[in-house]
């Protein structure tokens, strides 16, 4: 009896140093403490192994005895029983089967005729009974007891067994006693862990004439102990389980892609946004981040670009099987509080964004052609008008020589007017592709200035440029965007009749830390007359000009290819102190083909 007494109290012990190791970090923090753990399940082997020969080895007489073989059968309480018992009892982590174990577990120590467990509600404010073996008809609907009743808080206080024989009708005995009674109850045990009570385990009368046993009580409470940390335990698995779930779902449901990766740069989430944006047949989860390409190995690398959000950036993708996807990316550090934190980065298809915005435009540009065909009409009946009066002319004065010569050049004058209003209206409806290639910006504009320098010199306009040395380079059209710069310049110089001083400044802008530009912005500045403030938001329509001579397309063109390229154009001006126009290209990467790898 001693032997096994003892091979069970290290047995247990082993079993609460290794539960409170398990929740405080102790294996790893505190070697000592798990020599100890490691120490008691040795000892506890060792003597049951010694029970058992000793078991072995013991008079046949004492088995053939038919009440200790009965009481063996009905309390458990061999070695080997009490391993198999903690086994079964560890292994379980539904919260139902767990419940129904520790009861039936708890009444056959006892010898009680019924049990039930009560456990905190999520408020903590009551203790519930999740299960008895006691029907609703004699319980009632889920019974509870309020956390304040005098049953639980003397159960919280003393933290040992409470038993109906042993109140002897001291002070607050009656109250809980009707505790006790509401449960039918004999004898309530507490669950305790770290101090907090987790629940309460009622048995009903003993099925036993001497009642319940003192060695039996000191037993279950011993086993109690173990049945707190296990439902503890249990409830955490299934509450963080139950999250798992939840974000599982909301994850799949998102029409953002997720992808994330743990301390070691390996994928450990990609929904199915993710997998459909990026044309995955399967998902890559297990694998190293470079499985995805270096663009995106880049932001899911540990240490990526640094702990603090990163700014949304925008690339595009060479899909297979989709050809060009525009997409926003954006990466953050999680887990905070580890050395080495994972990565998660959101991607955003932005495929329908732009295709609606290019939609838009359509649908501006057909608004416009109503004014489009009257302003057109009018541009055109103005040479028209000056065409034929002189034709109505010619047949009276065939003779004047001085007259055919006059008419001769008007005409020609007026048919050049009207060809360069069919061109630049061709150029302006002109639905091309772009034809994008890395560019520096600022050498475009250089070439620009260089084409311009006649006019410059004739009007005594001063140039000063500002290019930020080792631009970053943009994909653009170059010749779409030379024709903006173009048009820019050639405004500032009209607007300087007298002369004046034109600024082209460029840099990049929108700085990321570890990750460089998101933008390249070019300003150019003139010190001309400036535009009135109610004719700035018409300065984008086409055939709004104020120049007499002007066409009005070239502002309203620079808009509908700077919008092409996913950039801006913005203007500030007044009059008196000149015009500024901004424009502000996106430094969007190109990722190709060859850069991903097969899933």
């Amino acid at each position: 009896m001693l032997l096994r007494v003892c091979s069970l109290a290290l047995f247990v012990c082993g079993v609460g140093l290794l539960e409170h190791a398990l929740l405080a970090g102790a294996l790893r923090a505190a070697p000592l403490v798990a020599s100890i753990i490691g120490a008691g399940f040795v000892a506890g082997v060792v003597l049951i192994a010694a029970g058992l020969v000793r078991r072995a080895s013991a008079p046949a007489a004492a088995d053939s005895s038919t009440a200790a073989a009965s009481r063996r059968a009905h309390f458990p309480g061999t070695p080997i029983e009490d391993w198999r018992w903690l086994v079964q009892l560890i292994d379980l982590t539904d919260l139902t089967e767990l419940q129904q174990f520790v009861v039936e577990r708890l009444t056959g120590v006892l010898h009680a005729g019924h049990g039930a467990i009560l456990l905190a509600d999520a408020t903590g404010s009551a203790y519930e009974v999740t299960y008895s073996t006691l029907g609703r008809d004699v319980l009632g609907d889920r019974p509870a007891l309020p956390a304040d009743a005098p049953l639980v808080k003397r159960a919280a206080k003393r933290r040992e067994p409470i038993v109906r024989a042993a109140l002897t009708g001291g002070r607050g005995d009656a109250a809980v006693l009707d505790g006790l009674e509401s449960l039918h109850a004999e004898l309530v045990f507490p669950l305790v862990l770290r101090g907090r009570l987790l629940g309460l385990v009622s048995a009903g009368p003993c099925v036993e004439a001497e009642g319940y046993s003192d060695a039996a009580v000191r037993r279950a409470m011993r086993e109690a102990h173990v049945i707190a940390a296990v439902i503890d335990n249990a409830r955490i698995y299934n509450q963080a389980m139950h999250e798992k779930l939840r974000s599982d779902v909301l994850l799949e449901q998102l029409t953002l892609g997720v992808v994330a990766t743990d301390h070691s740069g390996t994928i450990v989430a990609c929904n199915r946004a993710a997998r459909e944006i990026l044309k995955l047949d399967k998902s890559p989860e297990g694998r190293p981040a470079a499985t995805l390409g270096p663009a995106l190995a880049a932001f899911l690398s540990p240490g990526g670009t640094g702990t603090e959000p990163t700014t949304p950036q925008e690339l595009i993708f060479d899909v297979p099987g989709r050809g060009e996807v525009p997409v926003r990316l954006h990466a953050a550090a999680v887990g905070g509080a580890l050395e080495v934190p994972g990565r998660m980065l959101l991607i955003e298809d932005l495929s329908e964004r732009r295709a609606l915005e290019s939609d838009l435009r359509g649908a501006k540009q057909l608004a416009s052609v109503s004014t489009l065909a009257a302003e057109m009409a009018h541009e055109i009946r103005n040479p028209l008008v000056s065409i034929k009066t002189f034709s109505q002319l010619l047949p009276e004065r065939l003779d004047d020589q001085a007259f055919q010569l006059k008419f001769a050049d008007i005409a020609q004058r007026e048919v050049d007017a009207i060809g360069r209003i069919i061109d630049r209206l061709l150029n302006y409806a002109e639905p091309g592709k772009l034809r994008r290639a890395p560019m520096k910006i600022d050498q475009l504009a250089r070439q620009v200035l260089d084409l311009l320098a006649p006019e410059l010199d004739e009007r005594r306009v001063s140039v000063e440029t500002d290019f930020e040395p080792n631009a970053p380079e943009v994909i653009v059209d170059a010749d779409k965007v030379k024709q903006v710069l173009r048009n820019v310049v050639a405004n500032s110089i009209q607007a300087m009749p007298a002369g004046g001083r034109l600024e082209i400044a460029a840099a990049a802008t929108g700085w990321r830390p570890g990750s460089g530009p998101t933008a390249y912005r070019v300003t150019i500045s003139d010190s001309g007359c400036g535009i009135p403030k109610n004719r700035l938001p018409k300065v984008f329509e086409p055939f709004f000009t104020t120049r007499e001579r002007g066409f009005g397309l070239g502002l309203s063109r620079a808009k509908h290819v700077m919008q092409e390229h996913g950039g801006s154009i913005e203007i500030d001006s007044a009059p008196g102190r000149g015009t500024t126009v901004t424009l502000t290209f996106a430094l969007a990467q190109r990722v190709g083909e060859s850069k991903h790898s097969t899933l």
